[in-house]
């Protein structure tokens, strides 16, 4: 709450003489087409999250890999995250949906707690290691607050752990730690590699959906503009906002007061960054929102429909339900 607080103080500095008629005339300018593409951009974003999913099925073991369908997989993956990344929280919020989905099938708790551990890991992993990459490629000093700031050795510190963690993985004695059923799996080397891989790809997409909304605004490279990104993603998440609300966009407007000098000083082109982090916000967190609610709320439907089928088979007509929404979610 007190950085929530401390972010909205940050953006009203920021968007000071930024007026809602300036900022509803830089929504008004977004042609369709840049819209579309950041959506698609968006859609393939979380197709890879998809893939964090089956990956974390195989690293539970081949018996939740087999009876798992990957259609479910892939739509209990759009949901956990549609949530998580909004609720915040996303150990519990991902753990929780996976529950809902993934039980029917025979998955105990314990096995989708480790699944949902290493989806997180993943995703945390990613955002370290394109972070720490962005944090030591941002040279000089950067003023927040009032502080001056040097984000060299906070990119190294961020970089520490992901040299563990493959370092674990490639030279780790022993296949699991814990003990009895609360054993955890050392990820190999490779699985480690894939890991940051597939989750730096990911982060790499999303910020490629800010870059396709901010760069009709301003003339900014892409590398420039990923580096911000980063840096503020980093920030909302270790700030655990839900959602990074307020602390993402004020380190945004922080960072591009430093890379873009006296543009950023003019009203209208503050105006055109506030644009692009409004129509982000709607393009990459409500719409995958309002859509993980369709579905489940069409899910639990479906499924509340076939348990009162099942409780009183001569009530209810024998009316075959789509596969596609009864194996969704």
């Amino acid at each position: 709450v007190a950085l929530l607080a401390i972010a909205i103080l940050l953006l009203r500095r920021e968007l000071d003489g930024v007026g809602l008629d300036g900022l509803l005339t830089s929504i008004r300018r977004y042609d369709a087409s840049r819209v579309l593409l950041a959506l698609a951009l968006t859609a393939g974003s979380f197709l890879t999250l998809g893939v964090f999913e089956f990956l974390a099925l195989r690293y539970v073991g081949k018996r939740a890999e087999r009876i798992i369908p990957r259609r479910t997989a892939f739509a209990t993956s759009f949901v956990a995250h549609a949530y998580s990344q909004s609720v915040g929280l996303a150990i519990l919020t991902g753990t929780a949906v996976r529950l809902r989905s993934y039980s029917r099938y025979g998955l105990d708790a314990l096995d989708i707690a480790r699944l949902s551990v290493l989806v997180t890991a993943t995703v945390t992993l990613g955002l370290l290691t394109t972070g720490g990459v962005a944090f030591l490629m941002t040279p000089g000093r950067i003023t927040l607050m009032g502080t001056s700031l040097s984000l060299v050795p906070l990119g190294i510190l961020l970089l520490i752990p992901i040299v563990c963690y493959l370092a674990w993985g490639a030279f780790g004695s022993e296949d699991f730690h814990g003990r009895g059923r609360w054993r955890i799996r050392r990820p190999i080397l490779s699985v480690a590699l894939q890991q940051i891989g597939i989750s730096s790809l990911d982060w790499a997409l999303a910020g490629t959906v800010f870059f396709v909304l901010v760069s009709r605004s301003l003339q900014i490279s892409y590398g420039e503009l990923l580096t911000i990104y980063l840096v503020a993603q980093t920030a909302a998440v270790l700030s655990h906002v839900p959602g990074g609300v307020g602390v993402f966009e004020a380190v945004v407007m922080g960072l591009f007061a430093v890379h873009a000098d006296e543009r950023i000083a003019a009203p209208a082109i503050a105006a055109s960054v506030a644009a692009s982090l409004l129509v982000y916000r709607i393009v990459y967190y409500l719409v995958p929102l309002f859509a993980a609610i369709a579905l489940s709320t069409v899910a639990e439907v479906i499924r509340s429909r076939a348990k009162r089928r099942e409780l009183h088979p001569s009530a209810a007509p024998a009316a075959a339900s789509s596969p596609m929404a009864t194996d969704a979610i």
